[in-house]
């Protein structure tokens, strides 16, 4: 039995249906999850639009398109299927998949309570996701406030929009709404964009911004939210007050665990989620899967962890490897990462060599437009003279970085990857002046 019919929660339950066991899906909201309906699917479709804008902007000899979201809605709209997922339930029951609609909670081993009634099971796969962090602020319930749900389900642009959070989601969201002519203020308790990531990297986000018109508040916090007649007013700690039509918090998330009665089969929760092993076990015949392990709240890891899950519980079991996640904000310019970027969190004995490019190094540039910033940085092992961890700003940053994925998981030595041959004109080769820095200095 599936608990959670996400990414993570629909890879096991094919996955172990194909491999011919009787499975059965609970699901209390929309097979397919946030990232089809919330996440992913729509702000990448809502952040495309603008992205053409811009790079128009960098060609010579092109116009300006003009954005109309009464069109683009419509389309976003087919792209998470309508918040239908008729079809997808019919694929589960066709294909066998017992399918539950409602909130499950594990009564004891092999015992799931749905919608009153209590089914037995031999293994439990709990794929439960998360949900938005809210902060405690003075007035902000009371005032009402939209999450990345209402930030990617709009069907009119507001005129006015202050982010709470400047990660990923918040930045995202902010380029969306900018594009469609909204007025975007951003406040991040952090000194920079995405903390996540290096430094050096979301400056190149930050400056895209400040350009566009976004305004950013760093190192700055909310401390209340008061709705008026002109809108929502949004009070700082430095005593800045900031008015918008609509407040979006985009502050985090957290692992969905209360409720579901892990207790009674002696699943361990941290502070991150459930407590998994290297096979994606949370206790006797139960494994978890996804945002809720709070390992990486990335679809990609989701789907990763679904295959370590159905290896063991296929009797073929593999360790999983954290080491290479790839994590993308796919701004304008695209910010991308994997592995160590920063040598401070390298681990005990690693000594860090690090290497750098400028976008305008690579030929593909100037071939793909006139003022694109971005760069490529790479950090390397001294001692194993291998790959570490790389980040990247720039166009399309999110494909190019994958080279890096692949010489990090695959602890490609630094030699070999200098003796690739990369084809011309591409972004990717863009590593080869690093390459041959990080070969010089090993």
């Amino acid at each position: 039995m599936v608990i959670g019919a996400g990414t993570g929660g629909e890879g096991v339950a094919w996955a172990l249906n194909d491999a011919g066991m009787t499975v059965a899906v609970v699901e209390k909201e929309l097979v397919g999850g946030l990232c089809a309906y919330w996440g992913c699917m729509p702000s990448k479709t809502l952040l495309r639009p603008g992205t053409i804008t811009q790079d128009a902007e960098h060609e010579p000899g092109t116009s300006t398109p003009q954005l109309d979201f009464s069109q683009v809605a419509p389309y976003r709209n087919w792209m998470v299927r309508d918040w239908d997922d008729a079809k997808q339930v019919e694929g589960f029951q066709k294909a066998g998949i017992a399918f539950l609609r409602g909130e499950a909670r594990i009564a004891g081993p092999g015992q799931v309570q749905v919608n009153g009634h209590t089914l037995q099971t031999r293994r439990i796969i709990v794929s439960t996701g998360s949900e938005n962090s809210i902060p405690p602020i003075e007035g902000l319930k009371e005032a009402g406030y939209w999450t990345n749900r209402k930030g990617t389900s709009f069907q009119e642009v507001p005129k006015s929009v202050i982010i709470l959070g400047g990660g990923a989601v918040g930045s995202e969201l902010g380029q969306v709404f900018r594009s469609f002519g909204a007025t975007v203020t951003i406040v991040e308790e952090a000194n920079q964009l995405l903390g996540h990531e290096s430094p050096d990297a979301a400056t190149y986000l930050q400056r895209r911004f400040e350009r566009d018109g976004i305004t950013l508040h760093l190192c700055k916090k909310a401390t209340k939210v008061e709705c008026g007649e002109t809108g929502r007013t949004v009070t700082l700690d430095d005593g800045t007050r900031l008015t918008a039509e609509v407040v979006m918090v985009a502050t985090g998330r957290h692992a969905l665990v209360d409720g579901l009665g892990l207790d009674r089969v002696g699943v361990k929760t941290t502070e991150q989620g459930i407590h998994i092993d290297e096979h994606c076990r949370a206790a006797e015949n139960v494994w978890a899967v996804g945002d809720v392990t709070g390992v990486a709240m990335f679809t990609h890891v989701a789907a990763y962890q679904a295959q370590i899950a159905t290896a063991d519980i296929l009797g073929k079991p593999r360790s999983a490897n954290y080491s290479d996640i790839p994590a993308v904000t796919f701004t304008d310019p695209e910010i991308a990462s994997v592995g160590v970027t920063d040598p401070a969190t390298a681990p005990e004995g690693v000594e860090i060599v690090q290497a750098h490019a400028e976008l305008e190094e690579a030929a593909r540039t100037d071939t793909y437009g006139k003022g694109y910033e971005g760069a490529l940085h790479l950090l390397a092992d001294r001692h194993d003279q291998v790959l570490v961890g790389a980040w990247a700003a720039g166009p399309l940053a999110g494909e190019w970085i994958q080279w890096a994925t692949l010489a990090i998981r695959a602890r490609v030595p630094i030699d070999v990857l200098d003796d690739t041959i990369l084809a011309f004109p591409t972004f990717t080769r863009l590593y080869l002046s690093p390459i041959q820095q990080l070969r010089k200095q090993l």
